[in-house]
């Protein structure tokens, strides 16, 4: 049995410091093994804050970026 949420029923995570950022963009990973760990979903959100608050990750930064901006591993 599977326990893992669907990704379309998760909340959003907000960033941890006071800026709030929840929304990000990162540059297509340019190595094989990470485009590998790239997942497309299919799922499409509407943005729920402006474009001058959103985040720009590059790969091979984004585990740091993830680690520091959301406290995610």
């Amino acid at each position: 049995m599977n326990t893992l949420p669907k990704v379309d029923q998760l909340s959003i995570r907000k960033e941890a410091g006071p800026r709030g950022i929840s929304q990000f963009l990162f540059q297509e990973p340019r190595l094989k093994r990470d485009q590998l760990r790239v997942v497309r979903t299919g799922l499409v959100s509407k943005p729920t804050q402006g474009l001058s608050s959103y985040a720009g990750f590059v790969w091979p930064f984004v585990d740091q970026l993830f680690r520091e901006v959301f406290e995610l591993d």
